[in-house]
């Protein structure tokens, strides 16, 4: 019997808490009168300083060559990559994905395996 009432509880509460967050059908949102600018706005498309670049900060020409030399020469990404194409060109690597596969962790040699 507890628990009917308990259940029936829960279910009154619940349509109450949805009951205050419905909009009749006639609703229609206030005009809002927004200025057609915001204060302290500039007028001129500058970027801020958190949208440049961080190389570009600086303004430091040997800094922005070694980074562009970096990022061209960045063998260990280059490899990265293309370990990365050439494992999801192998068949069974595509197969096992395409079918949901997922890698399963096991327990060190000498442990018991972890019981749920």
């Amino acid at each position: 019997m507890r628990l009917i009432i308990k259940h029936g509880l829960a279910v009154l509460v619940t349509l109450v808490i949805c009951g205050g967050c419905a909009v009749g059908p006639n609703y229609k949102p206030p005009a809002v009168d927004a200025p057609g600018t915001y204060r302290f706005a500039s007028s001129e498309g500058a970027k801020s300083f958190a949208e440049l670049p961080w190389w570009q900060v600086f303004k430091d020409p040997i800094l922005q060559d070694l980074i562009d030399t970096t990022l061209t020469n960045n063998y260990d990404l280059k490899q990265a990559v293309a370990r990365v194409e050439q494992a999801r060109q192998q068949p069974v690597v595509q197969l096992y994905t395409a079918l949901g596969g997922g890698w399963q962790a096991k327990a060190p040699a000498g442990e018991p395996p972890h019981q749920p």
